[in-house]
């Protein structure tokens, strides 16, 4: 027996990039799942799109939402379903025919993960031709090879589990749950996200509260989603900077909640992330693009780390709250 999977797709003014989302999602193999896109868009273009899959097969549902930031979009998705498995994609990224089958098979294992990521590589990998809505920009992908955004390609499966430091599970294009995990960790953070207060880092914090309550993430290489949004410079500045602010706002949160593992997490992500990409390109990469990035992580977790203060905590369910 399948179980019934609810996929979640946040979108926000991408009328023209999120029909071919919908279609592989439409061409998913998995026996049982529904399709649930919340649109947080202020015109109609998108809604419109959707609107069309809608229509033509009953698996599809729109949500139309006012709320702004991607963990509000999530959120909003989960108050409405109620299946035992939770999918979540972007709506700049296509999902591999078997994408859901390979999560599913996972959660067939004892003991039964809290959650499960995929494999994310770049749109080019993608067997077949690149859709005209989504020209291939060598340029643009040279620059994801330097500086990569939002992949994850490791060949191998993975368990993360008894040590909340190891976050390098996947990222939130390519993630599932099962619904009991919400019920054992809370809900995403709010302000955390695109779109939101806080910006970026919300797949890393709510896995950091999953490792944390005790529970147990499998990355699969197998559970396939492919990225197509190449950024330009001015983009990938952009998405460096809001993952370094959130960085800093997470610190920031499990710091005022008790948790001092967020002075490690700070430390780690200077290093790491700052330090080490500032000497990676200049010795290895020779891109001043990779220092500059480096640089960026070494200087905007403190500005997330202040901005976070501007919000009250729960200090029980570790998420920011809104005033």
């Amino acid at each position: 027996m399948n179980t019934p999977i609810d996929v979640i797709l946040p979108t926000r003014n991408r009328s023209e990039l999120i029909a071919p989302t919908l279609e592989s999602l439409r061409a998913n193999t998995y026996p049982d799942f529904q399709v649930w896109v919340v649109d947080q868009s202020p015109g109609p273009e998108t809604a419109q799109v959707v609107q069309r899959f809608v229509a033509q097969d009953p698996r599809f549902h729109l949500l139309s939402t006012n709320a702004q930031g991607v963990d509000k979009a999530r959120n909003h998705g989960l108050y409405q379903t109620s299946a035992p498995l939770v999918a979540f994609t972007d709506d700049d990224c296509r999902v591999a025919p078997d994408w859901l089958t390979n999560l599913a098979a996972e959660y067939a294992q004892d003991p039964q993960p809290w959650s499960v990521f995929g494999r994310v590589v770049p749109g080019s990998a993608q067997p077949g031709p690149m859709s005209p809505q989504t020209p291939r920009d060598p340029a643009a992908e040279r620059l994801a090879q330097v500086l990569p955004m939002a992949m994850k390609q490791d060949m191998e499966r993975k368990i993360y589990q008894n040590n909340r430091f190891d976050l390098g599970f996947g990222h939130g294009a390519n993630m599932s749950f099962a619904r009991k995990t919400f019920e054992r960790v809370g809900w995403f953070d709010d302000l955390l996200g695109t779109g939101a207060p806080l910006r970026s880092w919300p797949e890393r914090d709510f896995g950091y509260r999953i490792l944390k309550a005790g529970g147990q993430i499998v990355y699969t290489p197998h559970a396939m989603v492919y990225h197509y949004h190449w950024r330009a410079w001015a983009g990938v500045k952009a998405t460096y900077r809001n993952y370094a602010f959130g960085t800093g706002a997470v610190v920031g949160k499990y710091l005022r909640c008790g948790d001092w593992g967020g002075l490690y997490l700070m430390g780690e992500w200077l290093l790491d992330q700052g330090v080490r990409q500032v000497f990676s390109g200049l010795l290895k990469w020779r891109s001043w693009q990779k220092m500059y990035v480096g640089w960026l992580q070494m200087v905007y977790p403190w500005f997330g780390l202040i901005a976070g203060f501007r919000y009250r905590v729960d200090r029980q369910g570790i998420v920011y709250l809104e005033d």
